[in-house]
């Protein structure tokens, strides 16, 4: 667990599903929610629950409900990076389309090449989570309050530091999984994060 004063445990064990050696990329998210408390709430509701790493109230308090030790099941089944971006090859093609293009069999096939030849699944990356609910009539997100953007950026600083990161390893969660569209977008802006205020020390695990 990160030891700051600005990220506050509230460490969720159930939702901790296996080890987490080496992470190499972050994903965002938006809960689906309007409050923090009801997110907790239904990580601490009991079974082995979806989640993330971090979560990031509307005031920009930022929670820490996993430790970095291990993964949590925040990604989902992952797209095909090379479809999605244009460079599958012939034989690729001709595959995919064999399938139908099914979700469960892309997934597998994906996960077995490493990242960053596909995108980020749970076995390397950090999920966080920014209070945010969807809005079925005008289909659209709650947009981060300025509080959550700075939290972002400083979690996000922190992670990159920790891990050796770049902005390239930086994904929203519906480009890399089945999810509704612009969940992520708009919570990580760079050049906002490009004038953070470095921290004088890293926080310790």
């Amino acid at each position: 667990m990160l030891t700051d004063p600005a990220i506050h445990n509230k460490r969720v064990t159930s939702l901790e599903h296996g080890k987490l050696t080496s992470p190499e990329a972050i994903v965002m998210h938006r809960t689906e929610s309007s409050t923090a408390r009801s997110t907790l709430d239904g990580y601490n509701a009991g079974g082995h629950p979806n989640g993330a790493h971090f979560l990031i109230d509307k005031d920009g308090t930022i929670y820490q409900t996993a430790s970095l030790d291990y993964q949590t099941w925040h990604v989902g089944k992952i797209r095909s990076r090379g479809a999605e971006e244009g460079t599958l090859a012939e034989a690729d093609k001709s595959w995919h389309e064999k399938t139908g293009f099914s979700p469960r069999a892309i997934n597998t096939h994906e996960s077995a090449s490493p990242y960053p030849i596909r995108y980020p699944n749970n076995s390397d990356s950090v999920g966080i989570e920014v209070v945010g609910a969807y809005h079925e009539q005008t289909k659209t997100w709650d947009a981060p309050t300025p509080e959550q953007t700075a939290s972002v950026n400083k979690l996000v600083g922190i992670l990159q530091r920790e891990y050796g990161l770049d902005d390239h390893d930086i994904y929203k969660h519906d480009t890399i999984s089945y999810k509704t569209q612009g969940e992520g977008d708009g919570l990580y802006l760079p050049d906002a994060a490009a004038g953070r205020v470095q921290q004088p020390t890293d926080p310790t695990r």
